[in-house]
């Protein structure tokens, strides 16, 4: 369903929270597969309007990746005109496991684990700022 500059999935919320920073809410007890992550890249590539963008990605409590959504998430096509990703984490026990993701699977775009909102958005928002300068 979409509305404007915010489409759900059955899995997600996303949204537009600034020029060029799409908020990709995940939902709580949920079970992302390759085809979920492919859904949420279309999604980000509907809402930048195929342009660069940074991605504020909030993993809800009990989200579980399967080993090909994993696999899938870090592909470069993917990562076609992402400009950086911030997890944003609010229980230890999904950072952690965030933490671990980044350092295992080395997304290819800047990425960082961030368990406060404020924060992410300010680093996201540095990097689009200085993408754009270039």
């Amino acid at each position: 369903m979409s509305i404007g500059n915010e489409i759900r999935t059955s899995k997600a919320h996303l949204f537009l929270i600034d020029d060029q920073i799409i908020n990709c809410k995940i939902n709580d007890n949920v079970n992302l597969s390759a085809a979920d992550i492919l859904e949420i890249r279309r999604v980000n590539k509907a809402l930048s309007d195929g342009a660069p963008y940074c991605l504020l990605f909030e993993v809800g409590f009990h989200v579980d990746l399967s080993k090909s959504a994993r696999e899938t998430s870090v592909l470069p096509e993917n990562y076609v005109n992402r400009i950086a990703l911030a997890f944003l984490c609010t229980n230890f026990g999904m950072k952690m496991v965030v933490d671990f993701y980044i350092r295992i699977y080395k997304p290819p775009a800047l990425t960082k684990n961030f368990s406060n909102r404020e924060k992410a958005i300010k680093w996201l928002k540095e990097m689009r700022d200085n993408y754009s300068s270039k």
